[in-house]
């Protein structure tokens, strides 16, 4: 399926190499994906618990086929830059409970573009084994330059002279959000299937139901309430 974006670096005006700021390359563009999985983690205000949510969405359609909510306690603290000691096994529990199985995971988090290039998406990808994709708000590290103000425009995240992600914009005239490799696929890929799932929201859409599952979830649990999602 052709993908009506435009790809160019903001500052040079071209795509980056086929293998820039991947790992592996097992994901085909547009032929090979049938369900998408979106995770992320929501915690109530004490801190004390959590709900890890997987939400399937088919491709191309964008429509919910399963879902699935992990509950319990919170096991680790929170230490910046280090969301996968606290995050990655709730997430890979609930990746194990939902039907169908993906073939794309979008993390809420960052991939290679992690201070020591280990974000929740790589650890999120080598535990399922699935390409996975790491799509943050704020950055983590790396300097860049804004990308131009149309839909699809981007440009290189660059830290230490490493191209670690890419600042994508998925809104014409909103705020990008930061794209990084987790697992399994390139760069280019990981931009191109982003785009792809954010048709209408600057967040694509199988984030977005995770994100949605896991507040629902955790709200309606016995003697939690007030919950929050994960910034």
């Amino acid at each position: 399926m052709a993908l009506n974006a435009t790809w160019y670096d903001a500052a040079t005006g071209s795509a980056p190499p086929a293998d820039a700021g991947g790992r592996g390359g097992t994901v085909a563009p547009g032929d090979v994906v049938q369900n998408v999985a979106g995770v992320d983690v929501a915690y109530d205000r004490s801190g004390r618990w959590c709900a890890a949510a997987a939400a399937i969405l088919s491709w191309p359609h964008l429509r919910v086929v399963g879902e699935a909510v992990r509950l319990g306690p919170v096991e680790a603290p929170y230490r910046p830059g280090d969301l996968a000691a606290r995050e990655a096994g709730p997430i890979l529990g609930a990746l194990r409970d939902v039907a169908p199985p993906p073939d794309l995971v979008l993390v809420d988090g960052h991939g290679l573009a992690h201070p020591r290039r280990r974000g929740l998406a790589c650890a999120v990808g080598e535990g399922i084994r699935v390409p996975t994709v790491g799509v943050a708000k704020e950055p983590l590290v790396g300097r860049w330059a804004p990308p131009l103000s149309a839909r699809g425009a981007w440009a290189p995240v660059q830290d230490q002279g490493e191209m670690v992600g890419a600042v994508v914009r998925t809104r014409a005239d909103v705020k990008p959000v930061f794209v990084s490799v987790g697992w399994g696929l390139t760069l280019t890929e990981a931009i191109r299937w982003i785009l792809r799932l954010s048709p209408r929201y600057r967040l694509p859409e199988p984030l977005r139901a995770a994100h949605a599952w896991a507040g629902q979830a955790l709200r309606k649990a016995p003697a939690l309430t007030n919950a929050v999602l994960c910034d």
